[in-house]
């Protein structure tokens, strides 16, 4: 069965989001090290992958806010949709997801973010479906 979703994505994009799921589930566990100052392991963050991916694929990273308080990074594709590539506490991802539904940027105010992101919440679990 093909979601709805794909009639409202460019093929490009979704070419894109399939390239880059290949090459991020395609990654080795890596070990960053610990941190000197506090001792504790230093994690693979969000915001470095979705950095590193953005540069990798020419794409624009950005950073915002998920669900009010988590800070997150995510890549923006050049025609206005959303690539997840370490999505927040979802097992599973990369996800793409319509640019019709954004994640708020820094800058507005709470019960923005709580509206949108809310959205985004319910949007990952719906389309968190591995293949």
């Amino acid at each position: 069965m093909k979601p709805h979703v794909l009639s409202l994505l460019p093929e490009e994009d979704v070419n894109l989001f399939l390239a880059i799921r290949k090459a991020v589930i395609g990654l080795p566990d890596i070990d960053l090290g610990v941190n000197k100052a506090t001792g504790e392991k230093t994690i693979l963050s969000c915001h470095i992958l979705a950095k590193a991916v953005a540069k990798l694929f020419s794409q624009k990273c950005m950073t915002g806010y998920l669900y009010p308080s988590y800070q997150h990074s995510w890549i923006l594709t050049k025609n206005g949709n959303i690539i997840d590539v370490y999505p927040v506490a979802i097992l599973g991802g990369p996800l793409m997801i319509s640019g019709i539904i954004t994640l708020q940027q820094g800058g507005t105010t709470k019960k923005e973010q709580e509206k949108t992101s809310s959205v985004w919440v319910l949007l990952n679990s719906r389309l968190n479906n591995p293949s």
